[in-house]
């Protein structure tokens, strides 16, 4: 293996699934709508609306909005949005690969 050949260890997913996604299993769970988020997070309707459709990024600032309204930690919004943007990022790099995402 040349020193520049990185392993490929463990899963490594073809596609990406938006942090929104996540929002909206979790609103699902607690029974709360998005309007609803939106109010107790201190986040516009079409805010919440765009981050569940993967269409808006998580910031910090939005991800302890989220935490206030949901109970879920920031960490894990700004881990999700990580991890989302990472794994585009890999996909656009990738030698014949097509960018695809989930929200």
């Amino acid at each position: 293996m040349s020193p520049r050949a990185t392993p490929r260890l463990g899963f490594e997913p073809d596609y990406a699934v938006a942090p929104g996604k996540t929002l909206q299993d979790t609103l699902d769970e607690l029974g709360m709508t998005q309007e609803q988020v939106a109010a107790r997070s201190g986040l516009t309707p079409g805010t919440v609306n765009r981050i569940v459709q993967g269409k808006h990024r998580i910031s910090r600032d939005t991800a302890i909005g989220l935490e206030r309204a949901t109970g879920v930690p920031a960490r894990l919004w700004n881990a999700l949005e990580m991890h989302y943007r990472e794994r585009l990022a890999k996909q656009t790099d990738a030698p014949g690969s097509r960018r695809t995402s989930t929200g």
